[in-house]
């Protein structure tokens, strides 16, 4: 299947309810032999206000798309191919709760092999058997509860129903965003066969155990955990081994950082996994990948310390969940292995070279990969990516025939997929310009200008414009889809963003250069950014906003505390006053100690310093504040204190709260609730900025 052809004439723009056509890809998978992908594709239910999930499979490689799982009130993920590839398992809520399914991969009937409450994830064991990953609680495995349970009759049934929402907490970490209130519920590993039965538990303690990959020869399970005192204050994870069919864990790693990720070598003597490890006073090294001996001979060994990247998706989109890391693959010779890096605003799948270190770029460049999957052979991969005018699709990419084993001749790729082709063939979508700039004294920085819907260069008129700053700080915008964008250049508006430093991308120094400093290096390359914007002549610098969600919202309420030149700004789920943030975020306990070196009440001055609230006086833009009432991530008194001082100061500002969201809304929030957001973004900036088209 070939690139879209571009729309002849679109016959009106992108609007906000639009999103809820979309098509959503996700969590891709490869059959061993390489000859069939699996994927989960989501849809809207706009009039349930839910999401719809299926697993589709694709015939590689130029098969098309076609539905395995059948569609219905229900979302079916993170599908799974046995070792022989006979079986496709996965994880679906169609029996009420989250659970493991299996089919043939032939088709016929989805079998449920689980039925307790707190199901996470499973990995295969073998072709007979998994391992799956439950959160349970000190009575140990229960069943989900009912949907409609009967009313409780005695007292003692009274007081446990009635009770069962009293939270107790004993630790520091006790809630995570997306997933609430933790409890004394603890993620461990149980085996299971593929036909279901008993859950034979494999780790148990007053840790976590997670992220499970198994050897090759299904005899060993690797996992990762956090096992050391003070768990809940300590910035390190251990990746461990242990016997697949039980006995005693042996940690490989020194609590030296965060280990994540963890695959085995092919030959199975070999643990591969992504570190970041601690450099001092909260300084982290990039993402690197590291081998260990699976008998613990030898300490862990960086196979990439002379690359200056992270092997992450880094990457921000509002069309799908934020990036992360991805298990390494390998070739059948343990020789190569493949991972995901982010670089300069694109994400690539990457080969590294595990003796030399050496890195290889194999995917394109004009599109960011954000999830991929590879054959057993190390001669193909299926990915999922985006491009600035793609959302999302899946594409195919295969080692020539005649390239041998050489990773430096160029792999093919094509796209299997135009999953959203109907709705952008009706609307007009722009192609972000990437610039270059630098503030006073500081690095290079990349950046890109979306020019409005409609725009004729050497138009006498100067168009209003808003900048946006990305969350993180260390993510990373690419030049890839982004839904918001286009949605304000087809109203009528120039959208500015970029990586100032802090962001991921770009090497360790530009990623550190804010450590412990927000508020000034990355504030002068905001500055810079609009500068360079300005200098291209056709935004009206009177006429322009600024915009950012989580970072990116601390960003705003710094801007707008800091100087006029924004005419309004809308900050999202962001941060103004750092003492609330401690304690009150679900990390806040364990990042701000980090971000300011110590807890408040040892260095308030540096609290105050780095909050916006204390300088909230200085603030004359008129401000929208938007922000989810169960987000953990940045608690919503920080929106609810920043609003109350300017309406205390007689200021323009506004707070709209969104029920029932967490920290992800714009992403993956309810379908309306995310509709909303757009259109209030949209609606402030016409009414502010004065843009000529309504929204």
């Amino acid at each position: 299947m070939t690139d879209r052809p571009p729309s002849a004439s679109p016959a009106r723009r992108l609007e906000a309810a639009d999103l809820l056509r979309l098509v959503f890809l996700s969590d891709v998978a490869m059959r061993p032999d390489g000859r069939q992908a699996a994927l989960v594709r989501t849809t809207v239910d706009a009039e349930e206000n839910k999401y719809r999930s299926q697993i589709w499979v694709v015939d590689l490689p130029d098969g098309e798309p076609c539905p395995f799982t059948a569609a219905g009130a229900h979302r079916d993920t993170h599908p799974r191919y046995s070792p022989d590839g006979a079986h496709l398992a996965f994880l679906s809520n169609r029996s009420g709760s989250t659970q493991v399914w299996v089919m043939p991969t032939t088709g016929g009937e989805a079998e449920k092999l689980t039925n307790v409450d707190g199901v996470e994830d499973f990995v295969w064991k073998d072709a007979d058997e998994l391992v799956v990953t439950v959160r349970v609680g000190r009575e140990g495995l229960t069943e989900p509860e009912p949907k409609d349970p009967p009313p409780p009759k005695t007292p003692e049934e009274q007081d446990r129903r009635y009770n069962r929402d009293v939270r107790v907490i004993d630790r520091a970490f006790y809630k995570l965003d997306t997933a609430g209130f933790l409890g004394d519920r603890r993620s461990h590993l149980f085996r299971l066969s593929r036909r279901g039965g008993e859950l034979v538990p494999l780790t148990s303690g007053d840790w976590d155990d997670r992220d499970a990959a198994v050897s090759p020869d299904g005899r060993w399970l690797a996992f990762v955990s956090k096992r050391m005192p003070n768990a809940d204050f300590v910035q390190a994870s251990d990746v461990y081994v242990m016997p697949a069919e039980g006995g005693e864990p042996r940690r490989l790693t020194s609590a030296e950082g965060y280990a994540s990720s963890p695959a085995f070598t092919p030959d199975g003597r070999h643990v591969a996994f992504l570190c970041r490890r601690a450099e001092g006073e909260g300084r982290f090294d990039e993402a690197r990948l590291y081998l260990v001996p699976v008998d613990g001979s030898a300490p862990p060994r960086c196979v990439t310390p002379g690359f200056d990247r992270s092997l992450v998706d880094a990457s921000i989109s509002d069309t799908r969940g934020h990036g992360g890391t991805a298990a390494p693959a390998f070739a059948p010779d343990g020789r190569t292995a493949f991972l995901l890096s982010s670089d300069r605003g694109v994400t690539q799948i990457v080969a590294v070279d595990v003796e030399s270190g050496e890195v290889t770029p194999l995917s394109s460049r004009e599109r960011t990969v954000y999830d991929a999957a590879f054959a057993r052979d190390g001669r193909s991969y299926v990915a999922l990516a985006s491009d600035p005018v793609t959302p999302n699709d899946v594409w195919y990419g295969e080692r020539p025939a005649d390239g041998g084993d050489s990773l430096s001749s160029p792999w093919t790729e094509r796209r299997l997929t135009e999953v959203n082709r109907e709705l952008l063939s009706e609307v007009q979508l722009q192609v972000p310009e990437r610039i270059v700039f630098r503030a006073p004294d500081g690095p290079e920085v990349e950046g890109w200008i979306l020019k409005p819907v409609g725009f004729r260069e050497g138009q006498a008129e100067k168009v209003p414009a808003v900048l946006e700053v990305h969350g993180g700080p260390e993510a990373m915008y690419t030049s890839a889809f982004f839904f918001e964008f286009q949605l304000l250049a087809n109203h009528g508006f120039a959208v500015i963003f970029s990586n100032p430093r802090g962001s991921e991308g770009y090497g360790k120094a530009f990623r550190q250069a804010i450590h412990r400093d927000w508020g000034r290096k990355d504030w002068a390359d905001v500055q810079a950014l609009l500068d360079a914007a300005l200098e291209r002549g056709f935004i009206d610098p009177n006429r322009v906003g600024i915009a950012g969600g989580s970072y990116g919202g601390f960003m705003v309420n710094w801007a707008v505390g800091h100087s006029d030149r924004f005419r309004a700004a809308v900050s999202m789920r962001s941060l103004s006053n750092w003492f609330v943030d401690y304690g009150a975020s679900d990390f806040g306990h364990l990042l701000d100690d980090d971000l300011f070196a110590a807890p408040p009440w040892k260095d308030p001055e540096a609290y105050a310093r780095m909050s916006p609230l204390w300088y909230v006086e200085n603030v004359r833009t008129p401000l929208l504040l938007l922000h989810a009432e169960e987000d953990y991530r940045c608690p919503v008194a920080h929106a609810e204190q920043f609003f109350a001082a300017l309406k205390r100061l007689g200021r323009t500002v506004q707070l709209v709260r969104y029920p029932g969201e967490s920290h992800e809304m714009s992403r993956s929030g309810k379908p309306w609730h995310r509709v909303d957001r757009l259109r209030r973004i949209v609606g402030w900036f016409t009414t502010h900025l004065a843009a000529t088209a309504a929204p």
